[in-house]
């Protein structure tokens, strides 16, 4: 898989590891789907680097801790995801 996205971010086809990927995939976080949650999480974790721009990474920070204080279930679910996934 890694020689494949380099490959295809060398000839210019795909950056992978783009800001509007890593956006839309941290918006997937938020999705009412467990499904939709848990990959985007796991591709996060798996392949983008272990650390977010410092803007993206404090605003992420409190809004997961904010979401884990819901008690709407699905909205801690999702919190919570998104605190493992930053950390």
């Amino acid at each position: 898989m890694a020689a494949l996205l380099s490959w295809a971010k060398h000839k210019g086809y795909w950056d992978f590891f783009s800001r509007n990927n890593l956006l839309g995939l941290l918006s997937c976080l938020q999705d009412s789907t467990n499904e939709i949650r848990d990959l985007a999480s796991e591709l996060l974790i798996l392949y983008f680097p272990p650390t977010f721009p410092e803007s993206i990474a404090v605003a992420l920070f409190d809004y997961a801790q904010e979401a884990m204080s819901s008690p709407r279930v699905q909205d801690a679910e999702a919190g919570a995801l998104l605190m493992k996934t930053i950390l």
